[in-house]
């Protein structure tokens, strides 16, 4: 895990480790699912960001 020595991996690095792809095919979790969660995610924060800054 060559991230190891930084605060927080990059979502792609994570997603490349050997052994979270393990555990995510163990789990029957596709990358590009991961991957779609997380834009969303990240869509609907700026969404609520952006109406709090507009209350």
């Amino acid at each position: 895990m060559k991230w190891l020595d930084q605060a927080e991996p990059r979502l792609e690095e994570a997603l490349s480790d050997p052994v979270v792809r393990a555990v995510m095919a163990r789990d029957g979790v596709a990358p590009e699912e991961v991957r779609s969660l997380v834009q969303r995610m990240s869509e609907l924060r700026h969404d609520v960001e952006t109406r709090q800054e507009a209350a």
